[in-house]
């Protein structure tokens, strides 16, 4: 025999018409092998179990190989290519014609991609009742709103375009009874679906049933590095700005974390009979880094709010004041919106989105130019 002839492929129908087929199950098992010991000593157990029923044709029970095998391939078929067999397949292949499997798939136990998944955390359901304009100011600037509110609202064109782009793209919500998915620990995936693009989508949905021209970006720029994620945001906003020049405002849509690991909380708000997750706008200053117009950001943020308090009562939390700058040091129309914490479920979000897609829409338009 030729040492070449043990480098092909063969089926059970080759096999058994060839002599001494126990040698033969014995060099396949070894030249197939790559999964480790253990798994490997199952499949030659298989492997002498077929044997046994091809020698002595005594009818050994299908049950017994059945389970055999589906106790075997679970632990062999790790995924080695399109092109190269794994130990599960070749023992399917081999075992097909006594125990009449079409495939590994077939005595693998199948596995729910939406399992449900019930939060191990209490979530506090909760409410900000906002009085007026009002600034969680965590920075040493003095800001009055009602001054700055009274210098009057941002003018924007005729046609204004808005981009819309996520720092923290894979933040998700907490899953609910029409809403699975599999998150890791602090509320993310990577499943478009369920995290905060699904949110901008029904944003940029909105703003253009109100006519306003959207580029929604869609990079998930937390993955696979979460601490470069402002830096690659900075350069698909600088990107989009060289290309589109009629670019007027940018918003980047996250979702906030409020609460520790044993009771998570989330804010609501009943906007036309529908609960919504509460939106917080961010504000960035020149504290740590550049950032001379940073004042411009804060007074449409200011108007938006006094706009939304007037029209959509009680669905804005107070105004987030901080010291980082958040890119918004690129335009004089950006902002950061926290739409829901991480203790909403992802519908809440989504009519949040909506609410405030239709709200930004009119103050769009209402402030263009006459």
């Amino acid at each position: 025999m030729k040492k070449s002839s043990f480098s092909k492929s063969y089926d059970i129908k080759t096999f058994l018409n060839k002599k001494k087929p126990g040698s033969r199950f014995f060099l396949l098992t070894i030249n197939h092998a790559g999964a480790g010991i253990s798994p490997g000593i199952l499949t030659f157990v298989v492997f002498l179990m077929v044997l046994y029923y091809v020698i002595s044709n005594s009818g050994l029970k299908e049950n017994l190989l059945v389970y055999a095998v589906k106790c075997a391939v679970p632990l062999c078929c790790s995924d080695t290519g399109d092109n190269k067999p794994n130990l599960g397949n070749i023992m399917v292949s081999l075992a097909s014609p006594v125990a009449g499997f079409k495939s590994k798939e077939s005595i693998l136990p199948k596995t729910n991609e939406n399992k449900k998944i019930t939060p191990k955390v209490k979530i506090s359901d909760e409410t900000v009742h906002t009085n007026g304009i009002e600034i969680k100011n965590e920075t040493d600037y003095f800001v009055d709103p009602l001054s700055i509110l009274a210098q009057g609202t941002r003018v924007f064109p005729d046609k204004p375009k808005v981009l819309i782009v996520h720092t923290h793209g894979s933040e998700s919500y907490t899953p609910d009874k029409t809403d699975y998915y599999e998150h890791s620990g602090n509320y993310r995936t990577q499943n478009t679906d369920f995290n905060v693009i699904r949110v901008g989508e029904e944003l940029a949905a909105a703003l253009k049933e109100k006519g306003i021209d959207v580029i929604h970006d869609k990079t998930i720029n937390d993955y696979p590095s979460y601490n470069d994620s402002y830096y690659k945001t900075e350069k698909i906003i600088r990107s989009h700005l060289e290309k589109h020049k009629d670019i007027v405002l940018v918003f980047d849509l996250h979702r906030d974390a409020v609460g520790t690991e044993e009771k998570v909380v989330k804010f609501t708000s009943e906007i036309q009979g529908k609960t919504a997750a509460q939106v917080m706008m961010v504000c960035g200053t020149d504290t740590n880094l550049t950032n001379p117009d940073w004042q411009e950001n804060l007074k449409l943020a200011i108007g938006i709010q006094d706009y939304f308090n007037s029209n959509y009562p009680g669905f804005l939390r107070p105004i987030n004041l901080r010291k980082e700058r958040f890119n918004m040091h690129l335009t004089t129309g950006s902002l950061l919106f926290e739409v829901g914490t991480n203790g909403n479920s992802l519908k809440e979000a989504l009519w949040a989105a909506r609410v405030l897609g239709y709200g930004l829409g009119e103050f769009i338009n209402i402030n263009k130019n006459p």
